[in-house]
């Protein structure tokens, strides 16, 4: 289970450390932090996933208020896994969780 630290004195910022060492354990990881936007944003949600920056966030571009951060993928990308592949294998992991609740694209345009 992820824990959400708030980065603001209001709470709208919520931010979590991915304890995922591999893509195969980061299912769970990613189930929470589905659960957590889904219970606070009830409409419009997308969750962006950004390799460079090496994190999720949601539930939009302008309105960010949860982020979770994947420390293993700077790990991956740092030893030479392909970029865009790797974010194809964790979009494809999180449209599976989400299925027709919410969009999930790469980074923020």
């Amino acid at each position: 289970m992820l824990t959400w630290e708030n980065t603001d004195q209001f709470g709208n910022l919520k931010v979590a450390q991915s304890k995922a060492t591999s893509l195969d354990d980061l299912d769970p990881d990613l189930r929470d932090l589905v659960q957590a936007v889904l219970t606070d944003h009830p409409d419009n949600r997308t969750f962006s996933v950004d390799v460079a920056y090496a994190e999720i966030a949601a539930p939009r571009g302008d309105q960010v208020s949860h982020i979770l951060n994947l420390p293993f993928v700077s790990q991956l990308l740092a030893s030479g896994a392909a970029k865009n592949d790797l974010k194809q294998a964790i979009i494809d992991k999180l449209k599976d969780i989400v299925g027709d609740k919410a969009t999930v694209i790469g980074p923020w345009d």
